[in-house]
């Protein structure tokens, strides 16, 4: 099986090199079919998957470690087997679950953990919690880089740098009072990844004028979340309530469930949910009809990081 990869760099638009691909991404000239032919310089050093290739040695600076597209495995194994529950994630020394046509891992590690606490949490989650493996399989396959991080400091929210994407949890008392765990804490701020991973939500990096420590007025900058509205909050609750380590005195906090008078449980009905979000301050800030990014591709610079918006399958 074969791959045609073209591209242009002049203003006239026109080819100036044509690259062709064996399936294990291994380049040679369009017009060349042998192997021993691949030492053809490129004009730039990106080529197939948006890596750096070296052609006098045949091999690809893929960041994370250097791959032989001769033999189709790397140098060395992957540090990390980030998803344990699939098989193809303990083959360390392929490339994206060894499905190069499908997967593209411009990194080397798209998902990270800032301790070994988040792996930990995360794998749990993964094992017992369908809906968080499906999400994770999801963010994992992306070309944005999520970082999931546990803080002490008591801030739940999801973040950006500009460069990464944050999943920011943790646990406090109230939130333990509240039956709330890590694990749902981590799931909540996980949805909204993927609200950022299907345009629901973005990012922007506003200014304002800000007094220093001296008195000076300065322009200061953050990034904050735009589109951000009551229906992603909901969500969000909703996903950490589904959370299998979810406990509470009466049924996963009484969120999604409830019981009558005869004892019998029946469901919360989404307006009432609404109405309990909306009893929280900071939420009665937020817009109450859903809002979604309106750019038709993916934008990520000084100002603005935010994907174009797209359906969810489930």
């Amino acid at each position: 099986m074969k791959i045609f990869y073209f591209f242009t760099i002049n203003k006239t638009r026109k080819n100036r090199q044509c690259f062709h691909y064996t399936l294990w991404c291994n380049s040679v000239p369009f017009v060349k079919w042998h192997l021993e032919d691949a030492t053809v310089t490129s004009i730039t050093p990106q080529n197939f998957t948006g890596h750096e290739h070296y052609p006098w040695f045949k091999i690809i600076n893929m960041n994370g470690r250097l791959y032989d597209p001769v033999i189709a495995r790397f140098f060395s194994p992957d540090n990390f087997v980030q998803m344990p529950e699939y098989t193809q994630g303990y083959n360390r020394y392929s490339y994206c679950l060894n499905n190069p046509l499908k997967y593209v891992d411009p990194t080397g590690q798209l998902i990270e953990y800032e301790s070994f606490r988040d792996r930990w949490n995360s794998f749990w989650l993964r094992i017992t919690d369908e809906e968080y493996r499906r999400q994770f399989k999801e963010l994992k396959k992306s070309e944005n880089i999520y970082v999931i991080k546990y803080n002490d400091d008591g801030k739940n929210h999801f973040s950006t740098d500009g460069n990464k994407l944050y999943v920011n949890y943790s646990l406090t008392d109230k939130a333990k009072e509240a039956g709330q765990t890590r694990l749902s804490l981590l799931k909540h701020e996980f949805e909204h990844g993927v609200q950022f991973e299907h345009g629901e939500i973005g990012f922007e990096h506003k200014a304002w004028l800000k007094m220093d420590q001296n008195g000076n007025w300065g322009e200061h900058r953050e990034w904050r979340a735009v589109n951000y509205d009551i229906s992603d909050e909901l969500k969000a609750h909703d996903a950490a309530a589904r959370a299998p380590q979810f406990k509470s005195d009466n049924d996963r906090g009484r969120w999604l469930f409830e019981y009558d008078a005869t004892g019998k449980r029946q469901a919360v009905p989404e307006s009432v949910r609404l109405q309990r979000l909306l009893t929280v301050p900071e939420y009665q800030r937020l817009p109450q009809t859903p809002m979604y990014n309106t750019n038709t591709e993916k934008v990520k610079d000084y100002y603005q990081y935010s994907l174009p918006y797209r359906l969810r399958l489930y």
